[in-house]
């Protein structure tokens, strides 16, 4: 992804000759276009004579106080046409025999350029800068016709920013603008780092002030005048610039998956053209999904590139499997995005990634460090934090250390996306100077987001600027070898928090049925594993391994940057929805075989009844589990014993309070019933309560009046759950940004249609609020069990909303200086009295499951099931709903959304009140399965897999990918170490400790620090430890 590109900056100095020098000096061989363009009409005959056509009566295209040439948004075409008649001299300087470049950059969905009638050259919204060689040797009085055709982006106005014309010389004395340039580097220097040299400087450029480049010693002084400046450039020549081209490939944003192969394809086999007649040229490549589709679509293209990967020329800079979203995913899909990502460049292009290059991400969470460095990596590069709306991130390199103590070498490296250019090049370099005292800087020359990579023309210009006296020495190489020469990391200073993106904060709440995918998909193939594990351990099922890595695969490439968040065209979701799906769908008949497997292998004992039935409960969780299950039908249900339990009829299922052991199963009878379904009494109190809270509902607007936990206190200070909309519009990144005023343009609240008790227990309480705001309706269900300690609302939106937020608020009586929220493997507190310009900026954050805000009493926690937006100020917390953005997908959120978030106040810290966990709870709930009369050697009941620590939740149990051995992996969730001793009625025991790529660790400690993610081989009881 890029910014919008600009003018080119002037040089900044403070003394007025180097500045007029430099103007003087870059007039005398570049020709400033803007003013010369025409409006040619749309029906041009671009291989046409444009004199023939009309040219001299068609208007001059007018330009804006940018100087840039506009015109409106929507995919409009704009035809600009210029006749150029080559002269005897560029302002004094003499041109003949000179090379002659058009200079273009452009903010256009697409462009072409004619030259003479002849398409040389197309462009996007991502390749937008040109250097076109009109001419190899400039001849005063040749005709030049010049033609292009751009079309508007359709969310932004399009505009031609720069036009020139530069005569470029081939002699050991460069053309005039060439010396103005180095002028310019070596001013900028002396002004950054040197502001010392700047009185010696103005009087340079003081004495040729009186130049007249039109005089025949013009030569000679200009000579003189590049030994003086590279006199005062020594030190410049000091420093180094490492090279390696780059082209930042977005798998799907404003272009489909499909598109995408093809640009890869062009792009690798344009870098292997460009290093056969460039030697010199390096270039890196992220992502192991796009090298595997090469591998299996164009063998010839992969061969040639695994050669140059052997030579040393070609350097796969991965890490994770594609570039994910960092905020939104859990910890076990980044430690397999790693997983996947170092096996194949391990195994198929002889790899193991020390890097992670990570450079387009919206935000990076605090767990990072460790996970990587689990997975053999050391190093961690982005450039994102560039984009920051408020503040400056203080470091260009430093090292980022997670919550565990874990770190890594972190790199804000130059931008992306761009070309050689010389004075970005240079005040890149002085500023990374002064951020971190290396006088080596690393830039990434290279067309990207839609690939493209190194050209011709910026290879030429390297070695060009290369030869310069006043410019800092260049090199390509690898990333590899810049980073050996960086110096100790221990003189670095240390990051220790979350790495937060001042920008796209949108991005945790667009597109919001990316986001249920995502969650549903997560959790499915959590619970697949484990029941395909316990399947193969206890019946010697089949563990489909290979089923799995298809849906995870699937899973991770959806999570790349643009898919997730919600920014990408409506093709990219046609493509997106479909593997989500499948993905779940395949976890979930992973599962359904698993269980049916272990169903078949129980022993019953004798039924209550002849017509009882088998029915099982399993619990993929560790600990016990008390709740309300819903079974479809209407039953009576008896435990193992023959006893009867209570249970409530709904008009389509049968509610019975269960207890299931951890990662284990609970078997029942349940007999067919004739339901009585208790009368509901509309007159009944808006009043609900169980053993941990109670809730009093208000009859005019439905939002909660009072939550008090089981101590009595009362969390709410004002209405609950209340719906809240805003007008959210006016950001150029439609998807990706909130409004940062949104609070000022508050729009009238939904009101209030129904209230209707739906249920009233003994087991379940369900009141049903329908709400309506212009063409949207919202139904949400208050469901309260005698056995959950939360309040739950299951809610159903009709949205229809564009350019809204929608939010849901609970002022609370609670006063605290952080809220804390759930993130990958772990939580973060996060202030809610900002008290800096960066706190500040953190008026939205990103959560997993669960927010919470607590003071020394207790507090109040929110749990969600696919929402991950929040916000903390002022004593309310908040939950993003849903947002209505336009582009890049009109009909972004349109339609139906079905979520569930659930409240819980709770006395004691969110730690004490087990937050996490619960959480956990509300996103893997119970599963019921039918079961066969059967002889097994397993028990109707059963605790398979349990252990000590409440505080340790699990990540995954499977198999290894080498197939070998079984793995359990959990993490500590509170912040207190924890001991793991594996409790249940099976032997289970710890074998070897191991690291993220599953290979075993020096350590076999069962120990696990405050934070700590934590992998073990799981030994079956008839293995030896």
């Amino acid at each position: 992804m890029r910014r919008r590109p600009d003018s080119i900056p002037l040089v900044k100095a403070d003394t007025a000759a180097i500045a007029a020098l430099v103007t003087l000096l870059r007039r005398q061989t570049e020709v400033d276009l803007q003013p010369h363009w025409r409006l040619a009409p749309a029906t041009v005959q671009a291989e046409g004579c444009l004199i023939a056509q009309g040219f001299e009566t068609w208007s001059i295209a007018e330009r804006n106080e940018k100087q840039h040439i506009a015109w409106p948004r929507g995919q409009k075409t704009l035809w600009l046409a210029c006749c150029w008649t080559i002269p005897d001299r560029c302002d004094r300087w003499p041109v003949a025999d000179m090379a002659l470049r058009l200079a273009l950059t452009w903010w256009a969905e697409a462009a072409e350029v004619y030259v003479d009638g002849q398409l040389v050259q197309t462009g996007d919204l991502f390749d937008c800068s040109s250097r076109v060689l009109l001419r190899d040797m400039a001849q005063p009085g040749d005709r030049l016709q010049l033609l292009l055709r751009l079309v508007s982006p359709g969310h932004d106005d399009g505009a031609l920013v720069r036009s020139q014309l530069i005569f470029e010389s081939s002699t050991d004395l460069p053309e005039l603008s060439f010396l103005g340039q180095e002028l310019a580097v070596v001013n900028s220097f002396a002004e950054q780092l040197q502001p010392e040299l700047l009185p010696k400087l103005e009087a340079i450029a003081q004495s040729f002030a009186d130049l007249d480049c039109s005089q025949a010693d013009t030569a000679d002084r200009l000579a003189r005048l590049r030994d003086q400046l590279a006199a005062i450039a020594a030190p410049i020549r000091q420093r180094r610039v490492s090279l390696l081209g780059h082209a930042h490939l977005d798998l799907a944003w404003l272009w489909p998956v499909a598109e995408t192969w093809e640009a890869a394809q062009r792009t690798f086999e344009s870098v292997l053209q460009l290093q056969a007649a460039f030697p010199e040229l390096t270039f890196g490549h992220s992502t192991p999904a796009l090298y595997e589709w090469i591998e299996r679509n164009r063998p010839d293209l992969f061969v040639a590139i695994q050669a140059q990967i052997a030579a040393g020329r070609w350097e796969v800079n991965a890490g994770p499997w594609v570039e994910p979203e960092l905020n939104l995913v859990s910890a076990e899909s980044l430690v397999r995005q790693l997983l996947y990502g170092q096996r194949y460049s391990t195994e198929t292009l002889g790899v193991q990634n020390r890097v992670a290059w990570l450079p387009d991400s919206f935000g990076f969470c605090w767990q990072l460090p460790q996970l990587l460095q689990q997975a053999g990596i050391d190093t961690f590069v982005t450039q994102k934090l560039r984009w920051n709306d408020s503040t400056q991130f203080p470091h260009g390199l430093f090292r980022w250390r997670s919550p565990d103590g874990s770190e890594v070498l972190a790199l804000m490296s130059a931008p992306i996306g761009t070309g050689i250019d010389p004075e970005a090049i240079a005040n890149y370099s002085w500023e990374w100077e002064q951020q971190t005292g290396s006088q080596e800087s690393l830039w990434l020359p290279g067309v990207g987001d839609h690939g493209g990579g190194p050209t011709r023309d910026m290879l030429e210009q390297a070695r060009r600027w290369q030869q310069s006296p006043c410019f800092p020495q260049l090199q390509f190489e690898t990333l590899t070898a810049y980073l050996e020469r960086l110096g100790d990391r221990d003189r670095l200073p240390v990051w220790n928090n979350e790495l937060y993106l001042e920008f796209h904060r949108g991005c945790y709440t667009s597109h919001a049925d990316q986001k249920a995918y995502n969650r549903q998909a997560e959790t499915a193939l959590y619970s697949a594993e484990v029941w395909a594990s316990f399947a193969s351990l206890l019946t010697g099922a089949d563990y489909p391994k290979v089923n799995l890595e298809a849906a995870w695969k699937a899973t991770l490439f959806n999570q790349f940057h643009d898919i997730l968040p919600g920014s990408a065209i409506p093709e990219v979701y046609a493509d997106a929805d479909p593997e989500w799906q499948q993905a779940i769908a395949t976890a979930h008949q992973v599962k359904s075989e698993a269980l049916t497997a272990i169903a078949a292998h129980i022993a019953w004992t004798a039924p209550p009844s002849s017509t009882a039935q088998p029915w099982l409960i399993f619990n993929d969780l560790p600990g016990d589990r008390s709740t309300v299950i819903a079974i479809d039908g209407h039953w009576r249900i008896f435990d193992l014993s023959g006893q009867e339990l209570p249970s409530q009829f709904t008009p389509t299922e049968t509610l019975v309070a269960v207890t299931v052991s951890g990662m284990g199963w609970l078997g029942l009878w349940r007999e067919a019933a004739i339901a009585t379904i208790q009368a509901i009494d509309p007159t009944a109190p808006l009043h609900l309560s169980n053993d941990w809270l109670s809730a009093e509902i208000d009859p005019e607007t439905g939002d909660l009046l009072q939550l008090r936990d089981r101590q009595g206190r009362e969390l709410l200070d004002g209405q609950g759950n209340q719906f809240q909309r805003f007008q959210d519009q006016g950001q150029y990144w439609d998807a990706w940004n909130i409004d940062p005023a949104y609070e000022q343009h508050p729009l009238p609240s939904p009101e209030l249609q129904s209230l209707t008790w739906l249920e009233q227990g003994p087991l379940r309480w369900r009141l049903r609020r329908i709400l309506s705001c212009d063409r949207s309706t919202i139904t949400q269900d208050y469901v309260l069990t005698v056995a959950d300690p939360w309040l739950k609302l299951e809610t159903t939106i009709d949205w229809q909303q564009r350019h809204e937020l929608l939010k849901v608020a609970f002022p609370t009586t609670v006063s605290a200086p952080v809220a804390t929220y759930e993130m990958a493997a772990g939580a973060i507190a996060r202030p809610t009295q900002p008290q800096t310009p960066a706190e500040a900026a953190q008026w939205e954050v990103p959560a997993l499951r669960w927010a919470d805000l607590s003071d020394l009493q207790g507090g109040l926690a929110i749990l969600n099931d696919c929402k991950y937006g929040y916000d903390c100020r002022d004593r309310q917390l908040r939950l993003t709903l849903l947002r209505g953005s336009t582009w890049p997908d009109p009909q972004a959120d349109l339609g139906q959304h079905q979520f569930a978030y659930a409240i819980y106040p709770h006395p004691d810290s969110w730690q004490a009140a087990g937050v996490a966990p619960l959480a956990r709870r509300l996103n893997q709930p119970l599963t019921g399965q039918p079961a066969p009369f059967a002889q097994g050697a397993l028990q109707p009941s059963q605790t398979l897999l349990n252990w000590n620590a409440d505080q340790l939740l699990p990540l995954a149990l499977k198999r290894s990918e080498t197939g070998d051995r079984w793995l359990l992996r959990c993490y500590e969730a509170i912040g207190q170490t924890a001991e793991l001793v594996l409790t249940g009625d099976r032997t289970w025991q710890i074998g070897a400790r191991l690291d993220g790529l599953e290979q075993p660790l020096s350590s076999s400690s069962t120990e696990v620090q405050p934070w700590q993610i934590a992998s073990f081989e799981l030994l079956q009881p008839t293995q030896e430890n």
